[in-house]
């Protein structure tokens, strides 16, 4: 696998940081996957890196890292090696809109719907 899709999810209400895999489920009862450690820790070192500060101030939040454990969310299938940008992407589409994930997601149906949505005519 070249390149794979991954979702971070930053909850600044909470001060919370989520990194969503669309092959992995993480739990709080497990220590987090290495590439959500990794990724969580380039987050706050971005934030650290910024010369100017952000309107909303971001590097004074005291961040924490919160696997995400919705089980719902449909996994990608070990074999799949092409959908992860549709998994990822309905997986923002939801989380942004605050709907519940579809356990019969399929990725070829998105991939046709955001097409359609997208083709200009």
């Amino acid at each position: 696998m070249n390149s794979h899709w991954t979702l971070l999810v930053v909850d600044v209400e909470r001060g919370k940081v989520s990194h969503i895999d669309p092959k992995i489920r993480e739990n709080s009862q497990v220590e987090p996957d290495i590439r959500s450690t990794i990724l969580f820790q380039n987050y706050l070192q971005y934030l650290n890196l910024s010369k100017s500060p952000p309107k909303n101030n971001l590097q004074t939040i005291n961040w924490t890292y919160e696997p995400f454990e919705d089980l719902d969310r449909p996994l990608q299938p070990p074999s799949d090696m092409d959908n992860c940008g549709p998994y990822v992407m309905d997986a923002m589409d939801h989380i942004s809109l605050g709907t519940a994930f579809d356990p019969e997601f399929d990725p070829m149906l998105y991939r046709y719907n955001e097409f359609d949505e997208s083709a200009i005519i």
